[in-house]
């Protein structure tokens, strides 16, 4: 197999897996996608949106582009996060039809923590202003 150069070198790729330090910081919403919890959710099959955010602006250079994620459920307990989501967000929807694409490349504030979950730790984002 031939030599492969891929621009990153291990130290610097293991730093960059790991979670950041809980905090809040500077995000920017880069994406999102529709699905349904699952099997093992309180609800299965409920509808969800997965909002896919990157860090901007941090002075730590290596925590910018970081992605980081945050989750609505979209039932009548969902609905106070999606409030506070699309307010930090600048544009509050009306109606009863929300277009997650009104929202790419908005920015907020987020409240980022590190959960453990089998052993792995991650970032989540705990609450947006």
């Amino acid at each position: 197999m031939p030599e492969i150069e891929i621009g990153i070198d291990f130290d610097t790729a293991e730093k960059a897996s790991g979670p950041i330090p809980d905090g809040d910081y500077d995000v920017q919403l880069v994406d999102s996608n529709l699905g349904e919890t699952g099997p093992n959710s309180k609800v299965p099959g409920t509808p969800k949106i997965d909002w896919i955010f990157e860090v901007i602006n941090n002075s730590h250079s290596d925590y910018n582009g970081r992605k980081l994620f945050m989750t609505t459920v979209l039932s009548s307990n969902g609905a106070g996060i999606l409030v506070s989501l699309t307010k930090a967000l600048g544009k509050p929807w009306s109606g009863t039809k929300i277009d997650t694409d009104d929202y790419l490349q908005h920015t907020c504030k987020a409240k980022v923590v590190t959960e453990e979950y089998a052993g792995n730790f991650s970032n989540k984002i705990k609450k947006v202003y």
